[in-house]
Formats: C-alpha cells, structure tokens, sequence
C-alpha cells in the first residue's frame, strides 16, 4: 500500500480513536496508555472514556490529558455521552482541541467523527432493505447508558438490570414512527428478554411481540453464548423455508449479538439489514438519534 495517499511530501499519522482509562472504566491511568501508545510508535491516542452520570462505569467530567502531551504525541478527547446531557438532539460527540493540537488533525478528525454521528436520512433504511432484499432487521435496543448489567442481575428482576433512560424511551417511540413513516413492512417483532429491550419492542408501539433467547445478551456471562448463537441461527435458518414477500422480521437485541451474526457494531437504536437467505448484510444508520 502507497503512503504516499495525499501528496507527494505527505505523512501516515497513526494513532488511535478510541480507548478508556480509569477515569471511567480503563484498566491504565491515563498517563499509562499515553506511555504505550507513544513506545508502540503512535502520534496521538484518544481518550474517549464513558461521560455519563453512572458511577459504575462513568465519570461526571471528561478526563485532562493535557499535561500528557509532548512534541511528538497528542492526546485527543473523545467523551461519548447521553443526549440529556448533551442538551441537544443529534449531538453525539464532544471533541476537545488542545492549543497544540495542528489544526489539520483536528478539522480532518472532527469531520470524520461528525460523519460517523451522522443519523440515518429518510428512506435510507428502506434502501438498505431493497440493496440486499433483507428479510430481517436488527435493532440494538435504545438508549440505556452505563456498561454491560450489575453484579446482581436477574433476568426476572428490571432493577438489577441496566435500563432505558428517559431519553432511551422517547428514542424508541421516535424509532417507532420512523418504521410508519418509511412504511417498512414489519410482520414479526422479537425481543431479547432484557428488560432494556423489551422497553423498547413496547415503546416503538407497532404492536405484539415475544421475546426469543436467541437474541439474549451473552456480553456478561449470564448466557451461554454458543448456545445463544445456536438458537438465533436456527431461526434464521428456519426462515428461508417461506418467501419473505417484502415482509420484515425485526429482531429488538443487543450490540454483541448484532456483531455476531453480521460483525457490525450498531449504535443504540441502530439498525443493520440482514438477509436470511444469502446472509448478505448492510449497515442501515441510527435513523432516530436520543
């Protein structure tokens, strides 16, 4: 591959766009992962700890690396947060520039990360539909802040388990009158167990659901993960034994169980199409953004 992507007096920069350190749920001090970082011969690291109000997991003020940076490394400051503190819908992430951050960096990462952020336009989901001629859409669960489920779950038990916010909610109904509004054909709704998913199978209000085991969350442990595996992929293979005819299986789970099928890591309330068929995939947006 050329480096020489550019121009021809050109650079490769290499860094790194996401890690934690213990200012939320890292393992390393801060100075620690710029440490290593800067020995495996990278020029900036970004340090995109959890900035929501859960003390689990999170942290109420975004981490100053400031005092990290040197001539020849950069650290960049990346805090993912909830919409209700953002206080604006859409705005998905909060990006610092220090003083000695080179402004190409910055305008050319800002505008990276902004495109990521991006919701899905209209008829975007229904283009991805008809791109692979899916019979199936996966949607993460909507917004439920935090990292993984407490100690003490209970599969049986909605307190013991990390759950929707109010923004999460209003999400789902938002997320609900997209589906009307883009007239996807949704004949069969599905929901993992967890309380944060059937949530949101209820708010989207597109009526009856049930939830399947195929589509529980492994990501802790509570779950055995083969078997999960196991019985989502044999309803999926249980579905190529009757013509879609444009109708849609919608499948409310969680973002480990949409990566092992497809390997495409959706945000909450995301989508990805899916093709039972030919498992063809298709990464189709966060229609409705918190």
């Amino acid at each position: 591959m050329s480096r020489d992507l550019f121009c021809p007096t050109g650079r490769i920069y290499r860094g790194n766009l996401h890690g934690h350190c213990t200012h939320s749920d890292g393992r390393n001090e801060a100075a620690e992962v710029v440490r290593l970082y800067r020995e495996a011969g990278y020029d900036f690291t970004c340090l995109s700890d959890h900035y929501w109000t859960d003390p689990r997991y999170s942290a109420e003020t975004v981490c100053d690396s400031s005092g990290l940076d040197s001539d020849d490394f950069i650290t960049i400051i990346w805090a993912f947060t909830d919409m209700s503190v953002a206080g604006r819908a859409g705005i998905t992430y909060i990006t610092l520039m220090r003083p000695s951050f080179p402004i190409r960096w910055y305008a050319a990462l800002v505008g990276l990360l902004w495109l990521l952020a991006l919701p899905a336009q209209a008829g975007q989901l229904a283009g991805a539909i008809d791109e692979i001629d899916a019979d199936v859409l996966f949607l993460r669960h909507a917004l439920a802040p935090g990292f993984g489920d407490p100690a003490n779950f209970s599969i049986h038990d909605c307190r013991t388990q990390r759950n929707l916010s109010q923004a999460g909610r209003e999400q789902s109904r938002r997320i609900g009158q997209y589906l009307r509004d883009e007239a996807i054909g949704i004949k069969v709704i599905l929901s993992s167990r967890w309380c944060r998913c059937v949530e949101t199978a209820a708010e989207l209000g597109l009526g009856p659901f049930t939830t399947h085991d195929g589509l529980n969350s492994f990501f802790d442990g509570h779950v055995d993960r083969a078997e999960t595996i196991r019985l989502l992929r044999a309803y999926l293979d249980s579905m190529k034994a009757s013509p879609a005819n444009g109708s849609i299986t919608l499948m409310v789970t969680h973002q480990v169980v949409i990566t092992a099928i497809t390997g495409i890591a959706p945000q909450s309330g995301g989508f990805v199409a899916y093709n039972s068929r030919t498992g063809a995939v298709k990464r189709a947006g966060t229609p409705v953004q918190p």
